[in-house]
């Protein structure tokens, strides 16, 4: 990276690391609580069922807060740093799309881990770094930060499609395909209409009037494709992922304030 962009380019690349560190405690947090609760439930008689329906919570609470904080990357970059920072705004919506298809890789594979065929992690893994090694080579001398950010993604994207299609053959679990893109698709649209908004010189009420809006539009699309069961589950898991997310909040500052001790 440091031949391709310079000490300015890798700062935006840092600070929307940082902002997009919120989503990746909160996927850590979900796996600590769904990977024993999974793993407890493999004889379960719905147990694929469950699955399914473990892969939809995460990605309607991750994408949920994702598109909160991409939404709204301006604003929290203008509290926390200074302008200079701003051009991290273009940033922050891939990093957080990379943490969101990490987390739900995991949860697609616990089929593999199942079967016991983990030869097939392997495999993904070799795929993903491939591709990433790859469009780290082109993307990255192309475009600087933005397209070490988009290899990154990319690599993620292309183990989370292995696992999802090695899933099918070794443990078979309907993960709604059409839902899971659905998603990701609508995410993706909030993500540019969210970048248009910042770039247009609006008064800064009309901007905050227009991302709420934004974002209200999102959840609300969000909560409609979720069945009635499913939102049961989700705000029974909800509150127990809340739980662990605040737990390493608290122990992160803990550490931080001992650390400068």
């Amino acid at each position: 990276l440091n031949l391709y962009a310079d000490v300015e380019q890798v700062g935006f690349l840092s600070a929307a690391n940082k902002i997009a560190q919120v989503l990746a405690m909160l996927a850590y947090a979900f796996r600590m609580a769904w990977d024993p609760f999974a793993l407890s439930a493999v004889h379960h008689p719905n147990a694929r069922k469950i699955y399914a329906t473990g892969l939809q919570y995460f990605l309607a609470v991750t994408l949920f807060v994702g598109a909160g904080i991409t939404i709204f990357a301006k604003e929290i970059l203008s509290v926390f740093t200074t302008s200079a920072y701003l051009p991290a705004v273009s940033l922050v919506g891939i990093l957080v799309a990379r943490h969101i298809l990490q987390g739900a890789s995991n949860i697609v594979g616990i089929s593999i881990a199942i079967s016991k065929k983990t030869i097939f992690t392997s495999i993904a893994l070799i795929i993903a770094a491939g591709l990433n090694l790859l469009d780290n080579l082109t993307l990255t001398a192309q475009y600087g930060v933005t397209g070490a950010a988009l290899s990154e993604l990319i690599g993620f994207l292309s183990g989370f499609i292995a696992l999802y299609i090695i899933s099918y053959y070794v443990f078979p679990v309907p993960w709604n395909l059409s839902n899971v893109l659905t998603h990701f698709f609508a995410f993706t649209v909030v993500v540019f209409i969210s970048l248009f908004i910042s770039q247009q010189d609006l008064y800064w009420v009309w901007e905050l009037i227009s991302k709420l809006a934004l974002y209200g539009g999102f959840v609300y699309f969000e909560v409609r494709t979720l069945e009635e069961s499913d939102r049961h589950i989700i705000q029974q898991m909800s509150r127990k992922s809340l739980e662990l997310f605040k737990n390493l909040v608290k122990n992160k500052r803990f550490g931080q304030r001992a650390g400068k001790k």
